[in-house]
């Protein structure tokens, strides 16, 4: 036995309990047991309202009559085992009349399941036909993250208000601490119907626009006028929609903010997923203020960072079109970079030794696409597009496929978003394009004017980027999946034309003037890539330092920009 155990028990207990009362939420329903006592003293401490009884099948119906009189969640808890079973009638009437039942089960932990141990059997699950949320958290463990787990006992609050949510929490022995300090209230991310009292006054901030937060024009237009009501300058992540429509936003995401990040005191984020790992490690450690506006009831948190989520619906959209906020001209200020890193882009690819991926996608951003779709791969063709696919007009439209982020089916999603009529580039990995092989027989067999894109690096680029590429020996029989196979006589075993692209100027060429039923090659190799992005990110991040103090080509832009407030290096 660890006695530590009985610490983290009671501790995650309080945190718990605490959450749930800074929440509101302060009437409990419990049935006495001994894996859940840990639960039961902290629930006893916190809770304004406290009902206890022998029976978890009267009790489960006792609370459920109590959300129906005073129209709040009620929180039961039991200990594990049968005493779990017994409350399903009563979260089957809460399921089918939408009454906010929150219940938490103790449980075994997860080494003493499948054994034959008493009292224990499979609880993770048991109500999910009837719950509209549920979850079986880990055993607390020493490091623990406080914020992810209230943020979690935020959300399924949040969610109960629609019906019954199930948390299981297994509990190791020995199972309570009586004499652990009860814990200061946790700072967690709050769900909110309306806009937090925030002061902007002053505030240099980022609008960030995750996977499709603009699809339309429509939407895209919105987020243009708040950046400049916010004076936020837009990072628009490449699944956004936001790049096709020809609106402001910061180009070359990754370079920029290695020299601003310390500058950004408040971040909006609408949408979902981003893709850059430069931004992901901005918002890692990000101190300030950092609110996701969404219009679903899904939880969305990865990196356990966010401090409100607001539930935002048409009205309230239109509402922060109101809002009265004091320019800084830190919008201007970063769009004022735009211009001049894309020219220096320009001159160091015209420099370069040799072809590289990246190139061709920034190609992409140059040419009239109109009436064109895109569709980008996973791995590494999307990361080059969100880093170098920065058109300033209005241009193809982009189709990404993140749900689970797969390499599986990626041809056949092209084919499938070309069944429009629209003619679609599908940029597509060697190794994605392997795996989907047989979905090429789609092209010709439907007439579908979609034309397939492959970035051949051999197998497996996207690794080369990784530390362990240089730390093992054994990488490219463990990790880069290395294979000689020819694209050449796949295109045509599919009857499709086949074109190897060996430049920008052949790239260019062919879209300008696409022949459909062919596949594309490009070639490059996975040592090539990594060294071009490392050349670019010290030649954008050296010139942004220097632009940056350069006063003349700020003030150029405006004789109102009070430098003071402007960043002047990294």
């Amino acid at each position: 036995m660890n006695s530590s155990n009985a610490r983290l028990n009671t501790h995650l207990a309080h945190i718990l309990f605490s959450t749930l009362k800074q929440l509101g939420i302060d009437s409990v329903f419990m049935a006495p047991g001994s894996r859940s006592s840990p639960l039961a003293l902290a629930a006893f401490h916190y809770a304004l309202n406290f009902y206890t009884h022998f029976d978890e099948r009267a009790l489960g119906f006792m609370a459920l009559g109590y959300t129906k009189s005073q129209l709040k969640p009620a929180v039961i808890i039991t200990t594990s085992g049968s005493a779990v079973g017994n409350l399903l009638p009563a979260i089957m009437e809460a399921y089918m009349k939408k009454l906010p039942l929150i219940v938490i089960t103790a449980d075994r932990p997860h080494e003493l399941h499948h054994r034959g141990a008493n009292q224990t059997l499979k609880q993770n699950g048991l109500f999910d036909d009837y719950t509209i949320f549920s979850t079986s958290f880990e055993t607390p463990q020493h490091q623990f993250n406080e914020k992810a787990f209230s943020s979690l006992i935020s959300y399924s609050a949040f969610i109960a208000k629609k019906g019954p949510v199930h948390l299981n929490i297994p509990l190791a022995e020995p199972l309570f601490d009586p004499i652990v300090d009860f814990p200061h209230d946790v700072e967690f991310r709050k769900d909110l119907t309306f806009l937090p009292q925030i002061d902007l006054k002053n505030k240099k901030g980022i609008l960030i626009l995750g996977e499709e937060a603009a699809i339309s024009l429509e939407e895209a237009t919105y987020f243009n006028e708040l950046s400049e009501i916010l004076d936020f300058p837009i990072l628009a992540d490449i699944s956004s929609g936001y790049r096709s429509h020809g609106l402001p936003y910061l180009y070359f995401t990754p370079f920029m903010l290695e020299t601003v990040s310390k500058e950004i005191e408040v971040i909006w984020h609408f949408g979902t997923k981003i893709i850059s790992k430069s931004l992901e490690n901005l918002l890692k450690k990000f101190s300030g203020t950092y609110i996701h506006f969404d219009e679903t009831q899904n939880l969305y948190d990865p990196l356990n960072r966010i401090d409100y989520t607001v539930r935002v619906n048409k009205e309230l959209k239109k509402e922060l079109l109101n809002l009265s906020c004091q320019k800084t001209f830190f919008k201007d200020y970063i769009y004022s970079f735009n211009a001049p890193l894309k020219d220096k882009l320009e001159q160091l690819i015209k420099e370069y030794p040799s072809y590289e991926e990246a190139m061709y996608c920034h190609l992409l951003s140059k040419l009239d696409l109109v009436n064109t779709q895109i569709f980008c791969g996973n791995s590494l063709p999307i990361r080059h597009m969100d880093t170098f696919f920065c058109p300033d007009k209005t241009t193809a439209t982009i189709f990404t496929q993140r749900g689970v982020s797969g390499i599986d089916g990626l041809i056949a999603t092209a084919c499938g978003l070309s069944t429009n009529g629209v003619l679609t580039y599908a940029l597509l990995g060697d190794l994605s394009s392997l795996y989907d092989i047989n979905a090429l027989a789609l092209i010709v067999a439907n007439k579908l004017k979609v034309i397939p894109i492959v970035f051949n690096n051999h197998g497996g680029g996207i690794f080369s980027y990784l530390p362990i590429a240089s730390q093992t020996p054994h990488f490219d029989r463990l990790m880069s999946t290395n294979h000689a196979l020819n694209f050449k006589d796949l295109a045509h075993g599919f009857d499709l034309d086949y074109i190897q692209i060996s430049s920008i100027e052949e790239f260019e060429s062919f879209l300008k003037n696409p022949t459909l039923y062919t596949l594309i090659e490009i070639v490059s190799s996975q040592e090539g890539n990594p060294k071009f992005l490392d050349k670019v990110k010290e030649s954008l991040c050296s010139f942004i330092k220097e632009l940056s103090n350069n006063q003349n080509l700020l003030s150029s832009c405006t004789d109102s920009w009070d430098l003071a407030t402007m960043p002047k290096d990294s």
